[in-house]
């Protein structure tokens, strides 16, 4: 079956349960995406919505939009991690109301990266700040969620730590594991 054909029908389906894909690199599209998809289904009533995450990252700023969206749902969101949560995926289940993955998804946060930005800019040192600020809001929220010590987390950020569903289990970025269906 040619599922690229049939994207429009998905996407019904799946808002229709009050659920949304986040697939891909997080960018000005899928930001608006995301977050007009979070504002339209809070329109609609206050039931959970799922957000399936399978992300490689993306733009820091772009996923703090996002973040804010989820923060000021009504609406409980769960945020399910269906393959991959890195980066700016990462960020985002961390602001979901509850955490959950597939047994065999994989998780990676890091310190942001610099990049885009001309080292001789005038306003360098403002855009380094900035970013700096971004990260240690980002760490607050993971020390929050996660209850690990601030400088465990700015030790694994520095290594682009990657976690299996198991690992970000026991180091408190997941709620839940949801077991494999035996057939």
């Amino acid at each position: 079956m040619d599922i690229t054909n049939r994207s429009s029908e998905i996407f019904d389906a799946l808002l229709s349960k009050r659920q949304i894909l986040l697939q891909g690199e997080v960018d000005d599209d899928i930001q608006m995406k995301i977050t007009r998809l979070i504002l339209y289904l809070n329109t609609t009533g206050d039931a959970p919505i799922t957000l399936f995450i399978d992300s490689t990252g993306g733009d820091t700023k772009k996923s703090l939009c996002i973040c804010d969206a989820l923060s000021q749902s009504a609406a409980s969101v769960r945020g399910v991690v269906v393959a991959d949560a890195f980066s700016a995926g990462f960020r985002i289940l961390q602001s979901c109301h509850k955490r959950l993955a597939y047994p065999r998804a994989n998780f990676l946060f890091h310190a942001p990266a610099i990049n885009g930005k001309r080292i001789d800019a005038d306003d360098w040192a403002d855009y380094l700040k900035e970013v700096q600020e971004l990260h240690e809001e980002q760490l607050k929220t993971y020390a929050d969620r996660s209850k690990q010590s601030n400088e465990q987390l700015k030790e694994w950020s520095k290594k682009e730590k990657c976690f299996t569903a198991e690992e970000a289990l026991k180091f408190g970025f997941l709620d839940e594991i949801i077991p494999s269906v035996k057939r």
